[in-house]
């Protein structure tokens, strides 16, 4: 069963405020209290020594392509061939207390094969975070979601998400059937929970989708073989470069490094 829309983001926020009411009680070290410090720091991390290559120069006029960009968690060294042993990996290399867990993009494209990202992104976009969702403390991949992306128009997690961030992607596993091509309104009262406040079919490359918006935004809902996609939209960017958005998605494994601001 789905979750209700935007819950992925509830969860996130709960947990950055938690971490901020910690943080208020003393000056114990955020990695000392079991709390993933990747989402909830603003500030630089050792992670920061995995950032991949600075993207090309930015014209604030044209879409940028997601092989511009840098990603903040740059490439893996070494992945693992068998998905399951990815999962572990990533998560074994986590503090085993967050949800959310820190993974390269070739992390997440072993891990979930045919996993599809935007190639044309907006044209103010710097950074691409990326997150494989697991279940718990569990080791396991959630029941649902199960990788979020998070697009900047700054550098990531030196300001706060409200600010520097233009749209969030959660892919979830599909596991229920897809709804029929000749009833679009199914979806809408699948996906609804008593926060949505409207729900619009749509088409998204084919493929059946739809506009719901609740008490956090607007965000857009496609099925694509065995993925659901949920493109949450920051009030900073229009409906017109998410649809851009959805319309190119390509597969992640075939997603290279940006390259340097030298070769460029």
């Amino acid at each position: 069963m789905a979750q209700p829309i935007g819950w992925s983001r509830r969860v996130l926020a709960a947990t950055a405020m938690f971490a901020i009411i910690l943080t208020a009680c003393g000056d114990q070290p955020l990695s000392d209290l079991g709390l993933a410090r990747d989402w909830i720091d603003a500030g630089r991390t050792p992670e920061d020594e995995r950032r991949g290559p600075q993207p090309v120069p930015i014209d604030p006029n044209v879409p940028r392509a997601v092989t511009d960009v840098n990603w903040y968690n740059g490439w893996a060294p070494q992945v693992a061939p068998e998905p399951q042993q990815v999962v572990a990996d990533v998560w074994a290399g986590s503090d085993g207390s967050d949800f959310f867990v820190q993974a390269s993009p070739n992390e997440i494209a072993a891990a979930l094969p045919g996993i599809k990202v935007p190639e044309v992104l907006p044209p103010t976009t710097v950074d691409i975070t990326s997150q494989l969702m697991y279940e718990g403390t569990s080791g396991r991949l959630d029941n649902d979601i199960v990788a979020t992306f998070g697009f900047w128009n700054t550098e990531a997690y030196s300001v706060t998400r409200a600010t520097g961030q233009l749209a969030i992607l959660s892919v979830a596993r599909e596991q229920e059937s897809v709804p029929a091509a000749d009833d679009p309104t199914e979806g809408c009262a699948r996906f609804g929970d008593s926060d949505v406040s409207s729900c619009e079919p749509v088409r998204v490359a084919g493929h059946p989708g739809w506009w719901v918006s609740d008490i956090d935004g607007d965000t857009l809902i496609w099925l694509d073989t065995e993925y659901r996609y949920e493109l949450f939209r920051r009030p900073r960017l229009d409906r017109e470069m998410v649809e851009q958005m959805a319309g190119s998605m390509v597969p992640l494994g075939t997603v290279r490094p940006a390259p340097t601001t030298e070769s460029a």
